[in-house]
């Protein structure tokens, strides 16, 4: 009897251990599948800051969930790529010239890490807000860049419109004049106006060489090219270069010489003029871009401040 009753509670005991495991294990599957579902729905949703957060509380339950390590993988690389762009932005190491040059080319750094996330996917939403900072700054950027190629080049085309100007009054001169038109050196007065090249060119060089600096910067950054304000500012720097080396190196005739100027500064004008007009009522301040700087420096690329935890825990998946 002492043992039925020994055996009869063992079997309770039993059937308690196994209901109450039952329940925790169903609980763990329900909480796995809760956790998989709002995962999913997330990168669904191109929100790969809560995907990350969803697939980190998944491997805490199921270490072996190939979904959350993939979503920790990808979704981690894409903070990794952009906490890189703000590195490349803020970091006091670098040089902190507030130049537009200089923040230029640490732009162009910042994007190429932007390129990288956006291949994982177009759309995410973190890497959206982010762009948005690095638009603003562009334009600044190159408003402040646009303003400077402006002041320079005034000074490139003024100085080597001498020759063109010297041209037209050797040509004025011959025609309001038969003894000049008849008996004028023309050989000797062509040459004037060639053996000055040299001479203006080599005045020129420290405005070439700046412009040259803008023209690389543009050149280099392969991502901005098809940004509006910098292929207008592209399309200027080039037409500057035509138009000053046509004004400098005399060609042919005066006749043919005279032509070629007058239709490349007439070129050189109107892409001046829109130019212009695209910075109409611009003014581009130093503090303003310091701002905008410090702006990244101070807003996470995150609403939640564990995924800066999650992306160093896993820091050696997204360096290889």
């Amino acid at each position: 009897m002492l043992a039925t009753k020994k055996h009869q509670i063992a079997l309770v005991i039993l059937i308690l251990a196994v209901t109450t495991g039952v329940y925790f294990l169903s609980r763990d599957v329900s909480r796995v599948d809760s956790l998989q579902s709002k995962m999913l729905d997330s990168i669904t949703k191109h929100d790969h800051e809560s995907a990350l957060l969803y697939a980190n509380q998944l491997l805490k339950v199921d270490p072996s969930n190939n979904e959350a390590r993939r979503i920790i993988t990808q979704s981690g690389q894409i903070f990794y790529f952009l906490s890189a762009a703000k590195s490349v932005l803020t970091d006091e190491n670098q040089n902190t010239s507030m130049k537009p040059e200089h923040i230029y080319k640490r732009l162009t750094k910042a994007r190429e890490y932007i390129i990288k996330a956006k291949v994982i996917d177009p759309r995410a939403i973190s890497v959206r807000h982010f762009e948005q900072t690095l638009v603003k700054i562009q334009t600044n950027v190159v408003q402040a860049l646009s303003m400077k190629t402006l002041e320079v080049t005034q000074a490139i085309i003024e100085k080597k419109s001498s020759n063109y100007k010297k041209a037209q009054e050797i040509a004025n001169k011959a025609e309001s004049s038969r003894y000049l038109s008849n008996f004028l050196p023309h050989q000797s007065a062509w040459a004037s106006v060639a053996s000055s090249s040299s001479a203006a060119k080599q005045a020129m060089i420290p405005e070439l060489d700046k412009l040259e600096e803008i023209s690389r910067l543009i050149s280099d950054d392969k991502q901005a090219i098809s940004v509006k304000p910098v292929k207008l500012l592209r399309s200027y720097i080039e037409q500057v270069k035509v138009t000053a080396d046509t004004l400098l190196i005399p060609a042919g005739s005066y006749d043919a010489y005279l032509k070629a100027a007058s239709s490349t500064l007439s070129d050189y004008n109107n892409l001046r003029n829109k130019l212009t007009d695209t910075l109409s009522g611009t003014i581009v301040k130093s503090d303003v871009l310091t701002d905008l700087l410090n702006t990244i420096q101070n807003d996470s690329i995150s609403r939640n401040q564990e995924v800066a935890t999650i992306i160093n825990d896993h820091k050696s998946l997204y360096t290889q």
